[in-house]
């Protein structure tokens, strides 16, 4: 080969390699070149009831767990590797680990209020695994007089144990009522009674911990006008995040709580790379943001939607329960 054909042999393997590491760049570019989220799956319930699994690398789902009823409670252990399911005064325990979906049914147990007071309502607060293996239910009863009592139990030996007890009125602190057992091992993640308002999005990808959330896309965070909502101190906020070849922001109000509560969120809306900006939902809202992806709970006018930051369209809607597993 003489030195003619060497030159160009050498421009055509460069060329191909510079155009190779382009097309890579163009397929990062739209990958979210700013970084990345692994594992992001999301358990949900549809409107068929079925208990299913998004996962966003292959944006489809898959059934997990089926019944003719819906479930009235779905909860996510920390780590992702347990759901659970509450049905009426069944809980089912799925083993997300396991390829054959393990599922252990266990019958919930029943507080006792006291003879003089009446029920009006019950339902369960919060269910997980205790940092000593033991599986824990937070069931809450509300009598007559709109009162919660609040019933900690642990699942030991095949048999539920009253582990904590107190009773919260409407317009009053919580007093303690006791239980079999006081020790203070239970170590619980979510700590006690902090469901029972049923407000599902309490952890680091709810929207009011976005600051410290780590998100790989967020750019920005700008909070203005202060706002006021029956009697109670807000600021909207607004969000900037980078996706590669596309940028949009979230925009949303934060209303601070009661001093025992988490702040409330409202108004949803989404401004995407053309300006065009899509609201989501004008009222109050739980949502959950993992990556580019945002679930959102508009309560009674809107049913829990799967939505794209980058785009500002919905994935899935019309869910019911919907929570990340992580």
């Amino acid at each position: 080969m003489n030195n003619r054909s060497l030159r160009i042999l050498l421009i055509c393997v460069i060329t191909q390699f510079a155009f190779f590491q382009a097309h890579i760049a163009i397929a990062s570019s739209d990958n979210d070149t700013p970084g990345s989220v692994t594992n992001q799956q999301m358990i949900y319930t549809d409107e068929d009831c079925s208990v299913m699994e998004w996962d966003a690398n292959s944006g489809k789902s898959h059934l997990i767990y089926k019944r003719d009823d819906c479930p009235q409670k779905l909860f996510i252990q920390s780590g992702g590797n347990t759901a659970f399911l509450v049905y009426g005064e069944t809980l089912i325990v799925l083993d997300l680990t396991d390829p054959a979906l393990k599922t252990t049914i266990i019958a919930l147990p029943s507080p006792k209020l006291p003879k003089d007071v009446a029920m009006n309502s019950e339902q369960v607060g919060f269910v997980q695994y205790t940092k000593n293996g033991r599986l824990a239910v937070e069931i809450t009863s509300v009598d007559s007089f709109d009162s919660d009592h609040d019933f900690l139990f642990e699942h030991v030996n095949n048999e539920w144990i009253l582990s904590d007890a107190v009773i919260c009125g409407r317009f009053s602190s919580c007093t303690a009522v006791g239980g079999k057992d006081k020790s203070n091992t239970m170590n619980i993640d979510a700590g006690f009674s902090t469901y029972s308002s049923g407000r599902p999005y309490k952890s680091s990808t709810a929207l009011y911990n976005l600051p410290d959330s780590h998100n790989p896309y967020l750019i920005s965070i700008t909070k203005k006008n202060e706002v006021e909502y029956e009697g109670d101190d807000g600021q909207t906020w607004i969000a900037h995040f980078n996706f590669g070849r596309s940028t949009s922001a979230l925009k949303f109000i934060i209303i601070d709580g009661p001093d025992s509560d988490l702040p409330f969120l409202f108004g949803i809306s989404i401004i995407t790379s053309d300006g065009n900006e899509v609201t989501l939902t004008h009222d109050q809202c739980d949502a959950s943001l993992l990556g580019r992806y945002l679930i959102v709970n508009g309560y009674q006018n809107m049913h829990t939607a799967l939505i794209d930051l980058a785009t500002g369209k919905a994935l899935l809607t019309n869910l019911g329960w919907a929570l990340w597993r992580q």
